[in-house]
């Protein structure tokens, strides 16, 4: 049976092995075993719950893969959206963003993330918004405050995205 400190010591070694100059540890996408891809939901949750950031990383990456499994271990996995780390806030939206059944409770703990400091979990946040929000038909007005205010943003990447978001949600209306 898998354990977390077997899971953890696996994680913490590939990246340790992987390492290299301008190598960004976080950002790394580590392909697991197929004793842990297979393991059971709670292992991933206990991770989830660990004191190391690269060991969450890797629960919200295992959850990204099974999102048939996401959505009884939602608030787990909501609660990495206030993080202070960029990585476990993109990594959360990504997650969020493949749940199978969404719901509007979703949409409303991305939309503050439309306007993070950090352009890339705009975009994220932007992209999971726009799908939860086309995926549920919702037509609500407050809701799009946030991606109409990313709409005027400086980085064009964010502008473009909130941009094809508002318009492919409009078209529903």
């Amino acid at each position: 049976m898998q354990t977390l400190e077997h899971l953890s010591e696996f994680i913490i070694d590939t990246i340790t092995q992987s390492d290299y100059p301008g190598f960004e540890a976080k950002a790394f996408r580590l392909g697991l075993p197929i004793q842990y891809h297979n393991a059971p939901a709670s292992l991933f949750l206990k991770a989830l719950k660990s004191d190391n950031i690269y060991i969450q990383l890797a629960a919200l990456r295992w959850f990204q893969e099974k999102p048939n499994q996401t959505f009884s271990h939602q608030d787990a996995i909501l609660n990495f959206l206030k993080s202070n780390d960029i990585w476990l806030r993109f990594e959360a939206i990504k997650t969020i963003e493949r749940m199978s059944s969404p719901k509007e409770n979703l949409a409303v703990a991305l939309s503050p993330l439309m306007l993070d400091e950090s352009a890339m979990v705009k975009q994220e946040a932007i992209k999971a918004f726009g799908k939860i929000i086309r995926k549920l038909k919702i037509n609500k007005p407050e809701l799009l405050t946030n991606l109409e205010i990313a709409s005027q943003d400086k980085n064009h990447e964010v502008k473009r995205k909130a941009l094809k978001a508002l318009r492919l949600i409009k078209a529903l209306q």
